[in-house]
C-alpha cells in the first residue's frame, strides 16, 4: 500500500513531484526512506515503518550521504522476514494494574499517580515501547524494566492530546522481561494535573513473520459519519478516498488514506492541513471531520481540500458549532451553517445541516466543568434525562441554532471547457 501512496505525494511547499530515496525495503515495499524535493534539493519528509511523515522527522539527516550509500549499493537494506511486533492494548489481561487506575473513554486507562499505582506486564521480547499520552494535564512517569533499568519522563505537552512511544536506552537480550509503568504523582509547573494515560504496549517477539504490510479496519477515534460511509460504499473500486486529519482510525479499505497532523499509529501520512502533500485533482472523496475548528487558517485548509479533490469529486465536511472548547490550545474557530457553506463555497452544495441534539451539547458542556463533582452523578443523571426529553420538542429548523456541529456535502464541478 505504501508504494501506491508514495505515487500520490508531492512536495507540500512547492507541489512538485518527490524524489523517494529508499533505505529499507520489506518484500518490495518501502518501509524506510527519505522524501526530497527535487526543486530545492531539501529533505521534506521521511518514510518510517511504511508511513510517510512530513512533520515529525530529523531535518538534519545527511541526504547526500544516504544518496552515496544508495549509489554504492549499500542501501536500501532488503528483507523478506522480520520479527513480529505485537500490539498489546490497555485492556489486555496480561497487563496488571495496581492502585487507582480507571478507564478513559473506553480506550485507555489513566491514573493520577497518588496511591502507588503501576501497570506491569511480564513478557518475552527484545524491544518494547509503552504508548503514553502527552497533553496539558499530563504528569511525570517512571519506566522500569526488570527492576534494574529505569527512566523518568515528563508527559506534559501544550499541544493537544496525542500518544508517544516511550522506552529505555538499554539494549535488552531476547527473553522474559518485566516492564512497569509507574505514575509518580508529580508534574511540572505548567501542567494542570499529574495524569498518566496508558494506551498499551508494543513488543518485538521472537516469532518470525514473512507477511507484507497490510492495514485493517480499526477505530480508536471518532466514528465515521454515516453520510460519508454511504457515499464511500457507492464509489468504484479504483476510487481514492482521503480522510483529512482522520485521527487514530483505519477504514479497512484499500481506497482509503488517513492523513493526520498528530502521530497517531493508524494514520498513513503525517503532515499539515494547511499544505497537503498530495498532487492536484487526486481524490474522488474527501472527508473533513472535526478538523477545521483546529486550523489557524481554515480557509487555507478548505482551499487545499478543494485542490486535491478531483473534478466531479465529493466532499463530506463536519465542523463544531455549539461544542465547547476541546483539544486545547488548538481550538480556534467554531462555525454556523452559513460559515461552513462560506468555507467550502468553491464546492457546489448538495446538502448542509446540523447534527448533535440539545442533550448531547449540554452533556459535553457540563463535562468540561466541575458541576457533576459538585452536585453528584445521580442528580446530574436525572438532569440529563430531562434534557433528553426536551430533545423531542426541538425541530430540525430549531436545531440549526443549537446543534453540536454543522455538516456540508458538496461536489467539485469540472472546470468549464474553453470556447473554441
Amino acid at each position: 500500500m505504501i508504494n501506491s501512496i508514495l505515487g500520490l505525494l508531492c512536495c507540500p511547499e512547492c507541489l512538485s513531484r518527490l524524489d523517494v530515496l529508499p533505505t529499507e525495503l520489506f518484500m518490495g515495499d518501502v518501509k524506510g526512506g527519505l522524501l526530497r524535493c527535487p526543486g530545492t534539493g531539501r529533505l521534506v519528509g521521511v518514510v518510517e515503518n511504511y508511513k510517510a511523515d512530513f512533520l515529525h522527522f530529523d531535518r538534519n539527516i545527511d541526504v547526500k550521504a544516504v544518496e552515496e550509500r544508495i549509489r554504492k549499493g549499500e542501501l536500501p537494506v532488503e528483507k523478506d522476514w522480520e520479527f513480529e511486533v505485537e500490539k498489546i492494548p490497555f485492556n489486555d489481561p496480561r497487563i496488571r494494574y495496581t492502585g487507582a487506575w480507571g478507564p478513559l473513554e473506553d480506550r485507555f486507562f489513566y491514573s493520577e499517580g497518588l496511591n502507588d499505582e503501576r501497570a506491569s506486564i511480564e513478557i518475552d521480547c527484545s524491544k518494547f515501547h509503552a504508548s503514553l499520552f502527552n497533553h496539558n494535564w499530563s504528569g511525570k512517569v517512571l519506566l522500569r524494566v526488570d527492576n534494574r533499568f529505569e527512566r523518568e519522563f515528563d508527559l506534559y505537552s501544550p499541544d493537544g492530546f496525542a500518544p508517544s512511544a516511550y522506552t529505555i536506552d538499554e539494549e535488552l537480550p531476547f527473553g522474559r522481561h518485566l516492564i512497569e509503568v509507574i505514575p509518580l504523582g508529580r508534574k511540572n509547573s505548567d501542567s494542570a494535573s499529574t495524569q498518566v494515560i496508558l494506551g498499551g504496549f508494543e513488543v518485538t517477539t521472537g516469532r518470525v513473520v514473512r507477511t507484507r504490510y497490510a492495514r485493517k479496519a480499526e477505530n480508536k477515534g471518532n466514528p465515521y459519519p454515516e453520510g460519508f460511509l454511504g457515499i464511500a460504499s457507492g464509489l468504484p473500486k479504483d476510487a481514492l478516498i482521503l480522510d483529512c486529519s482522520g485521527g487514530n482510525r483505519q477504514l479497512g479499505d484499500d481506497r482509503y488514506i488517513n492523513f493526520e497532523y498528530m502521530k497517531y499509529e493508524l494514520a498513513d501520512v503525517y503532515g499539515d492541513g494547511h499544505c497537503l502533500p498530495f498532487k492536484d485533482n487526486t481524490f474522488d472523496l474527501v472527508l473533513s471531520q472535526a478538523v477545521m475548528e483546529h486550523l489557524r487558517d481554515p480557509f487555507k485548509g478548505a482551499s487545499e481540500i478543494y485542490r486535491v479533490t478531483k473534478p466531479g469529486g465529493l466532499l463530506w465536511a463536519e465542523i463544531a458549532f455549539m461544542q465547547p472548547l476541546h483539544a486545547v490550545p488548538y481550538h480556534f474557530f467554531n462555525s454556523t451553517i452559513w460559515g461552513i457553506e462560506e468555507l467550502f463555497k468553491r464546492f457546489r452544495k448538495v446538502e448542509s445541516g446540523c447534527f448533535g441534539n440539545l442533550s448531547v451539547t449540554f452533556d459535553w458542556m457540563i463535562r468540561t466543568t466541575s458541576v457533576i463533582k459538585n452536585i453528584g452523578p445521580e442528580r446530574y443523571s436525572k438532569l440529563l434525562e430531562t434534557f433528553r426529553e426536551l430533545d423531542g420538542y426541538v425541530t430540525d429548523d430549531e436545531l440549526r441554532n443549537i446543534g453540536s456541529g454543522v455538516r456540508f456535502h458538496g461536489v467539485k464541478d469540472p472546470a468549464p471547457k474553453a470556447e473554441e
